[in-house]
């Protein structure tokens, strides 16, 4: 008796019918991105190749293969965008497997991750599950904390919970600069980000609709996490979420006070670093010379470079929740990252939150840009 074929449930047709272009266009191809994706070149495994993770929806979606299948492979992404780099097509990889968990999700497949991050936005409104509000009361100065400053100041979520020092030293930043300066949200105010990763898009944009009345129409939101930039500038406007207000890494704002020499060194710092292009800020904004001039007006001798760099930077593995999904492999991606460092004798240097508390898990001698500004101010 023939094997009868996977029936796909209805609640994931929608968030499969989305992306189905994109998944056909990688189903056919040759594979031709295969080195590029981080994932695949830690774990040596084909089924997780940008090729292997969208065939699999492909096939889920015309019955060759049961969405439970698919789903799992969604998770072995960090979103990074360097298969789309070397895609003839552009093919927003990170996107349709978004929408592969988001299928999943929706068609109740078990995802442990899903349900925590859920549990943690409806405990705190943010994926840590804790307050930020408390978090940053004791780091925030009295006279910055203002929640209707035309320029506000998004510390972001991992950087107030886990890198707490890289908020003190944005601080003291912000503080050097005087009537320049922005004012920090009390909350701390999270972009909700985990939960479009988290295969949960109609939360997150629940979310996001309540972001965009809070802060909407401020002049400039100034942004420390690299992911939170990219999601308040490309995500939110991609899902109809549209702000008056201005959206910066703070690498970018702080390029121009150093520019104008608003912003000066009063010592250079020494030793030698390597920066770490954020892969959200490098390759999905394409902010790549603003932090290294940064760098180069605070180190005395500028900052080097990773062989894999700007637009071809290197995932770190902190990205669209693999630490939670898939840990060891993280490890694996963020240790090849921090070889390299250690071989040339540097520290690494990287201008987000997400990405330094990754360093800094797996042992690697790794700094705070920011840190660095605040030191050499």
């Amino acid at each position: 008796m023939a094997k009868k074929l996977p029936v796909l449930p209805p609640a994931a047709r929608p968030h499969l019918h989305e992306h189905e272009g994109a998944y056909e266009l990688c189903a056919y191809c040759p594979k031709m991105c295969r080195f590029s994706c981080p994932v695949a070149e830690a774990d040596a495994r084909e089924t997780l190749t940008p090729w292997g993770k969208m065939s699999a929806p492909f096939l889920a979606a015309r019955g060759g293969m049961a969405l439970e299948t698919a789903f799992e492979t969604s998770w072995a992404c960090t979103g990074c965008g360097h298969c789309t780099e070397y895609c003839l097509h552009e093919n927003d990889v990170g996107s349709a497997l978004a929408g592969l968990r988001a299928a999943g999700v929706a068609a109740g497949i078990a995802s442990p991750v899903s349900a925590r991050v859920k549990a943690a936005f409806d405990k705190a409104g943010n994926p840590t599950g804790k307050p930020l509000s408390t978090a940053l009361r004791d780091i925030v100065p009295a006279a910055l904390r203002d929640d209707d400053a035309s320029i506000v100041f998004l510390p972001g979520c991992t950087a107030a919970i886990d890198e707490p020092a890289s908020v003190r030293a944005a601080m003291k930043v912000i503080e050097k600069l005087g009537p320049h300066g922005v004012g920090v949200p009390g909350d701390g105010a999270c972009c909700g980000s985990a939960l479009y990763w988290a295969g949960l898009p109609d939360r997150f944009d629940e979310h996001a609709r309540g972001f965009v009345k809070a802060f909407g129409r401020r002049k400039t939101i100034v942004v420390a996490d690299a992911s939170c930039t990219w999601t308040l500038r490309e995500l939110y406007p991609s899902r109809g979420h549209t702000m008056k207000a201005q959206v910066l890494h703070v690498s970018e704002w702080l390029a121009g006070f150093i520019r104008e020499r608003v912003l000066k060194a009063r010592t250079k710092i020494p030793g030698r670093f390597l920066y770490h292009d954020p892969c959200w800020l490098a390759r999905k904004l394409d902010v790549t010379d603003e932090p290294r001039a940064v760098l180069s007006a605070i180190v005395a001798d500028g900052a080097g470079e990773f062989a894999w760099n700007r637009r071809d930077t290197m995932c770190c593995g902190a990205g669209a929740l693999l630490p939670e999904t898939m840990p060891e492999t993280s490890a694996r991606m963020c240790a090849t990252r921090a070889d390299e460092a250690a071989a040339a004798g540097a520290t690494i240097v990287t201008s987000c939150p997400g990405c330094l508390h990754r360093f800094r898990e797996s042992g690697a001698d790794a700094v705070s840009f920011l840190s660095l500004v605040a030191k050499a101010l």
